[in-house]
């Protein structure tokens, strides 16, 4: 999300705003080699409609998720505009 702004002088800035969203509860034990695959528990399922609802009501012009299962369950809730950039982060 970028706004515009004009100053005294003709300079002009560009203010960004970044909202750091952390995935939902995830489920079962953690266990190093299932990490990346755990999907939400269902506090997490609860917790996400309510990010979805905030999230949505933002303008987003772009999403940085890691390649994690719960993140992209997380991020997928939302209405994320066409023209908006998508980054998977690798490990």
């Amino acid at each position: 999300m970028s706004e515009t702004c004009h100053f005294w002088g003709g300079a002009t800035v560009v203010q960004t705003k970044l909202i750091f969203v952390r995935h939902a509860e995830s489920t079962g034990p953690f266990l190093p080699e299932l990490d990346r695959t755990r999907g939400l528990s269902e506090r997490g399922q609860a917790s996400l409609s309510r990010v979805c609802e905030m999230m949505n009501e933002k303008h987003v012009d772009h999403v940085v998720s890691s390649p994690y299962r719960r993140a992209m369950l997380t991020v997928q809730g939302w209405r994320i505009p066409v023209d908006c950039l998508l980054f998977v982060m690798k490990n």
